[in-house]
């Protein structure tokens, strides 16, 4: 079997076993050897003597062993000992907590969940003040890492945490739950699903419960939209901050002025890869917020100039975003900004779009541009005569005054704009 696995080590793309299902059946196979069965029996043999023996051993090996074997053997061993003598492993919870916290950064996904499940039975035993360290400590492998194997490693802890130690959970929920909250909204699906299951074990899978840590939720966006390096994390914030907005209700209420002023601060500036998150986040809560906004006129007056301002910005897959959110905050909010946006929302509908543009790849881009330019423009279309005939005017030479093939190739998504502008 051994001899199997290690050819099959060698020549995994061959027979197209990927390393995680081959590590995996390495560890089944360890699980069953005389070996494991010969120090399952000797486990029985443990007392609290022994331990002061064994335990440091046991945490020399875990920091130097060589080999998953090696090393899942020795979180499984842990377990098992946090199972059978849970008052007598009290004394050596955190030297076995210290030990299994720098392993579980290795690169092996079997072993990280190995030893996940090891620190899971630990932390059932540990003082409140070492888990509150691990879980800080871990938080930043999330936050500050740019590789999604070593961002998985936090969840997969936490997620073990609360599986075996719900309890001692409970007492550091305030450092957990904001963090699961924004793993939800994380732009990579693995990494989706690990934190909804976080926030399942803790939250009972309710998303309303959010309500409940609206604050400690405010508090690490705006840290993080205020420190961290990442536009990843940035998206990620823009929107938590959505969501826990829609999700809050009436209890949002307090913490609406604060929410705006994160995102309003995080959509001005330069444009960068994902800033269309930070705009349409800020747009659905603007939206949801327009009621508490009416007794707010000086910030309406302001989130309505963000938006005019932003769709001016030259990117065209964050100029095609911003225009759209333009158009709807206006309709909701009900504000007559037709002037401000005319000029430069009639010179996106009136853009060429020629065939000898230089990347076609941009075409379906500019058309989606010209077609939300004119979405846009009939939302915040005023009922003036002068406006009104403006706008028809420019509608005819538009039409009128482009190619045949042009139109044809436009019509689609040029005409839907136009047709969903009139009516």
């Amino acid at each position: 079997m051994i001899f199997t696995l290690d050819y099959l080590s060698f020549h995994a793309d061959k027979y197209n076993i990927s390393q995680e299902h081959l590590e995996n059946t390495r560890l089944q196979a360890t699980k069953t050897s005389p070996m494991m069965a010969a120090i399952e029996r000797c486990m029985d043999q443990v007392d609290e003597e022994i331990l002061v023996t064994l335990v440091p051993r046991l945490c020399s090996i875990i920091r130097k062993g060589v080999g998953l074997p090696t090393k899942a053997g020795c979180a499984r061993i842990v377990c098992s000992l946090c199972s059978k003598y849970t008052s007598e492993m009290d004394l050596h919870a955190s030297a076995l907590m210290k030990a299994l916290s720098g392993v579980i950064q290795d690169r092996s996904i079997v072993l990280r969940k190995a030893v996940a499940t090891a620190i899971g039975h630990v932390a059932r035993l540990v003082s409140q003040n070492t888990l509150l360290q691990f879980i800080r400590h871990n938080k930043k492998f999330y936050l500050d890492s740019g590789d999604e194997d070593e961002r998985q490693i936090t969840a997969i802890a936490f997620k073990e945490i609360a599986r075996y130690a719900p309890d001692k959970m409970k007492s550091v929920m305030g450092e957990v739950l904001p963090i699961a909250f924004l793993g939800i909204h994380d732009s990579v699906e693995g990494l989706q699903a690990l934190w909804s299951s976080v926030w399942d074990e803790l939250a009972a899978g309710s998303k309303s419960a959010s309500r409940l840590w609206i604050p400690e939720i405010l508090t690490l966006c705006e840290q993080l939209m205020k420190d961290s390096q990442s536009w990843k994390i940035k998206r990620q914030v823009a929107k938590c901050i959505s969501a826990v907005a829609q999700a809050g209700g009436a209890s949002f209420d307090d913490f609406r002025e604060s929410s705006f002023k994160i995102l309003i601060d995080s959509v001005s500036g330069r444009t960068w890869e994902g800033k269309e998150d930070v705009v349409e986040s800020l747009s659905t809560l603007a939206i949801e917020s327009n009621t508490w906004l009416a007794n707010h006129q000086a910030l309406k007056d302001e989130i309505t100039a963000v938006f005019c301002r932003e769709a001016t910005k030259n990117a065209k897959s964050y100029k095609r975003v911003a225009i759209d959110c333009l158009g709807k905050v206006v309709l909701e909010f009900k504000v007559d900004v037709y002037d401000r946006v005319e000029q430069y929302l009639m010179e996106y509908c009136m853009e060429s779009n020629d065939m000898d543009v230089d990347d076609v790849r941009d075409k379906p881009l500019s058309l989606s541009i010209q077609a939300g330019s004119y979405k846009a423009l009939g939302k915040c279309f005023s009922a003036g005569t002068r406006s009104y005939g403006n706008l028809l005017f420019y509608l005819m030479i538009q039409i009128s005054g482009t190619k045949r093939y042009i139109i044809l190739q436009k019509l689609y998504s040029i005409m839907r704009g136009i047709f969903d502008l009139l009516f």
